[in-house]
């Protein structure tokens, strides 16, 4: 893999807004790590990684790791900025529908969870935040359906004899459910939307639990149906991205490392967009996106560093046929 070491002419359009949000004194730090770690191989230690990057001695492991630790820059804010982006380069606006889904106004966020995070500590989170969320609900909770303060049910009882009574067949996603929905107090959450699932000829069912009562229960499907999505994310980041290499201890740090692999993320996604078949499937917003896996963008990343690398290299005389020579061995060997 070439050195990282000139600003690559393809990342001018995705890096734009970094520049002016970072500052230019931390922006060489900045789009050099992005790259490497979205085209490493393995694992992104800050070792490696300072030693993909260019020999300027500035650009230290230690650098690196102030960069992460102290330097003024605002992490979240650059990678809702580059979310943004991608979403505006799809064509989506505030208030526009993905699917059965409203995309959310900037400030209107929607959290999802499993069962575990249904907690106390995490709904007065969300909710001092004004967040709203949609998680799975355990089914040893106890329930007090509105209107009967003193009606205590045992979830798991509860969930099945209102299925089966009141459950009717609703298609979210393109795939058939049966749905159904209770508002009342639900324990150590307060008062919640319960949504009953259960796919046909399925046994197994889960309830959902919005602070959202205004909902109906197709758009409380809809929004948890996305976590999946969420959880493929995290997964291909962790283990083509170094979500949890993170050598650094101190929580901002952290913090900081992992909005960069999310970051690299999105950079891999800018790359896919500029194919012409994906180009041609962006136009068709009713049909599903196809992009390239997450190995076959990174390959496409070090291909287009190293082009990068040779078109600097004819721009000088004496380097034009080294130049050549490297083109002609990477085109046999391709």
């Amino acid at each position: 893999m070439p050195k990282i070491c000139k600003f690559p002419f393809f990342g001018k359009r995705f890096f734009r807004q970094a520049r002016k949000l970072v500052g230019s004194c931390h922006f060489g730090h900045f789009w050099r790590l992005v790259i490497a770690m979205a085209s490493l191989h393995g694992r992104r230690s800050l070792s490696r990684m300072r030693d993909v990057i260019d020999e300027d001695e500035s650009r230290t492991r230690q650098a690196i790791s102030h960069f992460l630790t102290h330097a003024e820059w605002d992490a979240p804010e650059l990678l809702r900025q580059a979310a943004m982006d991608k979403l505006r380069e799809l064509g989506w606006k505030a208030g526009d529908m993905v699917g059965a889904l409203t995309l959310p106004s900037p400030g209107k966020v929607v959290v999802l969870f499993d069962s575990y995070y249904l907690c106390p500590a995490v709904i007065h989170a969300c909710e001092t935040r004004g967040f709203r969320y949609a998680g799975v609900v355990k089914k040893n909770r106890n329930f007090f359906p509105d209107g009967r303060p003193r009606d205590k049910r045992k979830l798991a009882r509860y969930g099945a004899n209102v299925l089966r009574r009141d459950g009717r067949s609703v298609t979210v996603g393109g795939k058939k459910h049966r749905l159904t929905e209770r508002v009342g107090h639900l324990s150590k959450a307060g008062r919640v939307k319960l949504v009953f699932s259960r796919r046909p000829r399925e046994s197994a069912w889960i309830a959902i639990a919005t602070n959202e009562t205004r909902w109906g229960m197709k758009t409380v499907l809809s929004h948890y149906l996305i976590r999946w999505g969420i959880e493929v994310l995290f997964k291909m980041s962790k283990q083509y991205l170094g979500l949890g290499d993170y050598q650094v201890l101190r929580y901002r740090a952290v913090e900081r490392y992992l909005h960069l692999v999310l970051i690299a993320h999105l950079l891999l996604t800018h790359l896919a967009l500029r194919e012409p078949d994906v180009q041609a499937g962006i136009k068709d917003r009713h049909s599903p996106l196809r992009l390239p896996s997450i190995p076959q963008l990174q390959q496409t990343l070090r291909d287009m560093l190293l082009q990068d690398v040779l078109q600097r290299l004819e721009k000088h005389r004496k380097q034009r046929e080294i130049a050549r020579k490297i083109k002609e061995i990477f085109n046999m060997s391709a």
